[in-house]
């Protein structure tokens, strides 16, 4: 055999053979107690926190000093209740105001003062909604989530959107056959249609927000009021029957053409 194989073929032996004398070392040190291992304690610093929620007109639900940092996914269910992760550092408070239910982001922000600047730092946060009702919404500086409501408990419903807000209808965008009878189809006659979410009478306040319209989302009649910088966004998977209202010259569309004509006509009012 050459030298020069056997130059290579000891190197290649020395290569696979120190992490192997390495691992075992670790692994004595660790008996031995020269080494700890220190167990990750994320999963220990948070908890599951639920309630029921009272009796309520209308609901509120506000957001740290910037918009990213909260959002809220509202589903439809028999009873009212919430639930959220709490961590140590931070958490959400849920209270009322009369017959308004307030959903706050609570004091989870952090303040760091030196002797050049002041930094805010904040824990993105989540929180569920199960609600058999609703009615009116107001949303400031957060991100709310509706997947589909109960269109005989809440024919109509109401969002106010303030600084930076967001309000997305069917986020998930999963497609699901449901079957409508004629007097609810625009056709009017029976029919299966795909879809994620309905909701019947949708009457949107925007300023400084965005609304976004999600895949197989389906809206009866959707009336807006955009003004500001906002955004509107519509899938081309969504399904909006009736549209009116006024959306301002400085908002922005991202729609396909046949929605942008629809609406287009509801600018420069």
């Amino acid at each position: 055999m050459k030298t020069s194989n056997k130059i290579l073929i000891a190197f290649t032996i020395f290569v696979f053979s120190v992490p192997v004398i390495m691992l075992a070392g670790f692994r004595n040190g660790i008996n031995k107690k020269e080494f700890t291992v220190k167990k990750d304690t994320l999963s220990d610093s948070y908890e599951i926190s639920k309630g029921r929620i009272n009796s309520y007109k209308v609901i509120k639900i506000v957001g740290g000093g910037v918009p990213e940092v909260f959002s809220c996914n509202i589903y439809p269910a028999d009873s009212a209740s919430f639930s959220y992760t709490k961590f140590s550092e931070s958490d959400i408070k849920v209270d009322y105001r009369g017959d308004t239910l307030l959903v706050s982001y609570g004091a989870a922000g952090r303040t760091t003062k030196n002797d050049h600047m002041t930094e805010n730092s904040f824990v993105v946060l989540h929180v569920d909604l199960f609600l058999p009702v609703l009615n009116k919404v107001i949303i400031e500086r957060a991100n709310v989530a509706i997947d589909s409501v109960d269109m005989v408990a809440s024919p109509d419903i109401s969002f106010n959107l303030y600084d930076r807000a967001s309000l997305q209808f069917c986020k998930a965008g999963h497609n699901k056959s449901v079957f409508v009878r004629a007097d609810v189809h625009a056709a009017g006659k029976d029919s299966m249609i795909e879809t994620s979410g309905m909701l019947n009478k949708v009457e949107i306040k925007a300023i400084n927000s965005t609304l976004w319209v999600g895949r197989y989302a389906w809206v009866k009649d959707l009336r807006m009021q955009l003004d500001g910088v906002s955004k509107l966004a519509i899938e081309s998977d969504s399904r909006i029957d009736q549209m009116s209202g006024f959306v301002s010259d400085s908002s922005t569309v991202e729609a396909n053409w046949k929605n942008i004509r629809r609406v287009a006509v509801l600018t420069g009012k």
